[in-house]
């Protein structure tokens, strides 16, 4: 009984605000490339919501879903991504952030 209402209360449950890019990362995961845990995503979210309209830097790009989480929470900010090889991806990273209408502020 305590292990099921442990179990219950600390389920994870996705914030409204990103339920958008969950959604869309579900629909276009591919398996065995690296995606941001979605319970992780909202932890970026929430720190990218801290610098709102500031500009901030990404080290590893591959499929652009801790991106979206970033571009996310900033607001009006910029991202810039860094990955040596995008095209190991199919360029998934830059097709997902311009599906997102993220690209303006994506670099």
């Amino acid at each position: 009984m305590v292990k099921q209402f442990i179990r219950t209360a600390t389920k994870y449950r996705g914030l409204q605000e990103t339920e958008r890019i969950r959604h869309t990362l579900a629909a276009t995961r591919r398996a065995g490339w690296p995606y941001c845990p979605d319970d992780e995503g909202d932890v970026l979210f929430r720190f990218a919501q801290m610098a709102e309209g500031q500009p901030a830097l990404e080290v590893g790009f591959a499929t652009g879903s801790t991106a979206a989480y970033i571009l996310s929470g900033l607001g009006s900010g910029h991202l810039t991504s860094i990955d040596y090889d995008q095209n190991h991806f199919e360029r998934a990273g830059d097709k997902l952030i311009s599906s997102m209408g993220f690209s303006p502020r994506h670099r």
